[in-house]
């Protein structure tokens, strides 16, 4: 019988992680205790293990992708055991952003339009907690650096690509 792994609650707080890593593929053996995929919240990162021996049959997500706790992950299962083609709850979920109350002004009509031009984040608030070590360790300026992460943030993927394009001394 497939087994779901759900991206578990890390604090009463934490409404969502951004996955840095899946380290399985679909099709994968795993064994109990290995590490299925990496995540972070803002304010630490975390492995899940395998639940049980068998095969890796559904991924329900991507490196790099907001997901809300508590959902499904991936589906584990036995070679040749159908896994379902959506996750239980009916699909990929769309996060959304929080909305303000809307409060009208009249008389500051001329601020109605404005344009959000996006530029690299600047100082360690849009930085995961991995990306600020790797960053750190490798003496890289991650303040440079331009996220791929939610909202622009930086995460690990982000100086790992600097680190590879780097060149040698």
């Amino acid at each position: 019988m497939a087994v779901v792994v759900i991206l578990p609650k890390q604090g009463q707080s934490v409404e969502s992680c951004i996955i840095t890593e899946i380290k399985k593929k679909k099709g994968d053996t795993v064994k109990k205790g290995e590490v299925l995929f990496a995540y972070e919240t803002d304010k630490a990162s975390f492995e899940e293990e395998s639940p049980v021996d068998g095969v890796v049959l559904e991924i329900f997500y991507n490196d790099g992708d907001e997901v809300p706790v508590l959902l499904d992950m991936m589906v584990i299962g036995q070679p040749g055991e159908e896994a379902p083609l959506t996750p239980p709850e009916g699909g990929k979920p769309e996060i959304a952003e929080p909305v303000a109350p809307v409060v009208e002004f009249p008389q500051i009509k001329e601020l109605e339009t404005k344009q959000v031009l996006l530029t690299p984040f600047r100082g360690t608030r849009g930085l995961s907690p991995r990306a600020k070590n790797l960053a750190a360790a490798e003496a890289i300026d991650a303040s440079q650096l331009v996220g791929s992460g939610p909202n622009g943030r930086v995460i690990e993927k982000d100086v790992k690509a600097i680190l590879e394009n780097r060149s040698k001394l």
